[in-house]
């Protein structure tokens, strides 16, 4: 490959990969900034979007405030129009406020008026008599009924036990000949710090889902409302609210399930990517969710919004394709200026290659013209100075080759002469080699008879060391012999010594062995004398119980006389 094409295929490679890598690094750090500045977004745009929640839930915890607040006087209000006055106020405020669906109170027991037993299972109380009113709003009407389940439930017992506001878990409740989800907005009545009962207000949570289904951010974006249990409060589809997010988010969530129910309960931000199937399509979602205070309560909801990714990288693909178009253009330009310069080093090293190739023809008066100052200008230089160098060391070696020739004439007389003398020279050393040769041959017949004394010594020797390997054999077997017979001997001694001692004992176990047959054979005899003393108290006890039955049977037919005497012939039986 010529050198102007391999200058240009290597600026080429080296701009390619320089734009490559640089497109890169850019296309990664403007995703990892597009995906941060999102995410700041997001969660900016919740924190809006969370303030319109609250905003939208503060007349109504104002309400609540005012129905407790309005209770906490009541000692000022004579005892017994205290009841009358408070169920007009809960009816009437839930007949001013169409948002909400019912007004309530409930108190603790004989805590309003003491007269709890005088009210028991009137309108708005129940067997205890409690101040339980709950006002429902029925088109422009309220209506009164006794609130229920309230010695069980979270409505009354958290502000009860805590003392402070509360917002209930919101429910699916029957309103209207539908099923709508409400919550709760609870204030507690306290007397010297005492609480004493609880003012509520119970609203419809449609408002939430409005304003989840206006949070459009981005093109194919989902927003969903949780509470702090992780009830669905709105959602971006209305078929789950109502229910726990558990089983409503596996396919938002997948595998981020569990840390985003956690994140959910504690009240904490989370962010995580999903792919997300909708509208039969799969795509991944940048998802993130993000806490809000309601009002003053303790409880804290959850709002979040995801975006699908191809909306987050819209920016980052857009810079990547302009950027690539001025990738092009830049190794278009980088293409033509390689060629140019690839083509202004070749053509210079062309026209030296045809200097060359007229050096090789004999030609040294070819010179290069100098038309630059640069390398190739200084190449052209050096080049002429060494033409004209190697054209005045030819002329020396023609001068030189002259005068080597006559030197080479004189030299031929001279080796003439030399060869005669070479001649002689060799005579003499022919007749030197036949008496070496003499020499060698008695050399070789004695080397020949001292070679073979060498190898007799050397069987001799093998011999002798054999013979010294068997004798160490031989000894090392002896000692072993030797140390096994001692070994044996000290086995039977100890065996002829445990004899002893079997045959010792044996003795003993006999002469034991005889005495317990003396004594069992004692016993036989000692046995047969209890049997027949047996035999004999068994003839006595018949006897015996063959008198008494006859006494008895004498003694029952004396009748009355003989009662005594059968007294005694039955304790002799016995």
């Amino acid at each position: 490959m010529k050198i102007g094409n391999k200058l240009l295929i290597m600026i080429l490679a080296i701009a390619f990969s320089g734009l490559g890598l640089l497109q890169t690094v850019i296309m990664m750090i403007a995703r990892e900034q597009i995906t941060t500045l999102t995410e700041s977004e997001l969660e900016n745009l919740a924190n809006n979007e969370t303030g319109r929640i609250a905003l939208w839930l503060q007349p109504h915890f104002a309400v609540a405030r005012s129905l407790a607040q309005s209770m906490e006087v009541y000692e000022q209000i004579p005892t017994e129009i205290r009841r009358p006055f408070f169920n007009t106020l809960l009816r009437q405020m839930a007949e001013v406020n169409p948002d909400l669906t019912a007004t309530w109170s409930c108190w603790e027991p004989n805590a309003l008026d003491g007269l709890d037993e005088q009210y028991a299972n009137t309108e708005g109380t129940d067997g205890t008599g409690r101040f339980i009113s709950y006002w429902t709003r029925k088109g422009e009407v309220a209506t009164v009924d006794a609130l229920k389940g309230y010695d069980k439930s979270d409505y009354y017992l958290t502000p009860l036990k805590t003392g402070s506001e509360t917002i209930v878990e919101p429910y699916l409740y029957s309103f209207e000949g539908g099923v709508k989800l409400i919550t709760s907005l609870v204030v507690p009545i306290k007397r010297h710090e005492r609480t004493v009962g609880v003012a509520g207000v119970d609203i419809a949570l449609s408002v939430i889902q409005s304003i989840t289904e206006s949070i459009k951010p981005y093109e194919g974006s989902i927003v969903a409302i949780f509470s702090d249990s992780g009830i669905v409060s709105g959602h971006f589809d209305p078929s789950r609210i109502g229910k726990h997010m558990s089983a409503t988010e596996m396919d938002t969530a997948g595998s981020h399930l569990n840390e985003f129910i956690n994140a959910v309960k504690t009240g904490s931000s989370y962010i995580f990517s999903n792919t997300i199937t909708r509208n039969g399509r799969q795509e991944k979602y940048e998802i993130i969710s993000v806490p809000f205070i309601i009002d003053r309560t303790a409880s804290s909801w959850s709002l979040m919004i995801g975006v699908p990714e191809h909306v987050i990288n819209a920016p980052v693909n857009r810079m990547i394709i302009i950027s690539m178009i001025i990738a092009c253009i830049i190794l278009l330009a980088m293409a033509v200026a390689a060629f140019l310069i690839a083509r202004s080093i070749s053509n210079p090293l062309k026209y030296i290659i045809k200097i060359f190739h007229s050096l090789g023809d004999g030609d040294l008066t070819q010179t290069i013209a100098i038309n630059s100052k640069d390398e190739i200008g200084d190449l052209a230089r050096y080049f002429n100075a060494t033409i004209e160098k190697i054209r005045n060391l030819v002329m020396v070696i023609k001068k030189q080759s002259i005068a080597l020739f006559d030197i080479g004439n004189e030299l031929a007389g001279n080796m003439t002469e030399t060869a005669a003398a070479v001649n002689e020279i060799a005579a003499n050393i022919r007749s030197i080699k036949s008496r070496v040769m003499n020499q060698s041959s008695s050399v070789t017949e004695t080397n020949a008879v001292m070679k073979q004394i060498t190898d007799n010594i050397g069987k001799l020797n093998e011999h002798v060391t054999l013979q010294s390997s068997s004798v160490s054999e031989s000894s090392s077997a002896i000692e072993q012999m030797i140390a096994n017979i001692q070994s044996v001997t000290q086995t039977l001694v100890k065996n002829a010594g445990n004899v002893k001692k079997l045959m010792e004992a044996s003795e003993v176990g006999k002469s034991g062995l005889q005495e317990v047959s003396s004594d069992i054979q004692e016993i036989a005899r000692e046995s047969e004398g209890l049997l027949e003393i047996n035999a004999v108290m068994e003839n006595i006890a018949s006897q015996t119980n063959l008198l008494s039955m006859n006494a008895a049977i004498e003694a029952a037919h004396a009748g009355e006389v003989g009662k005594g005497f059968a007294v005694v012939a039955d304790e002799i039986r016995k």
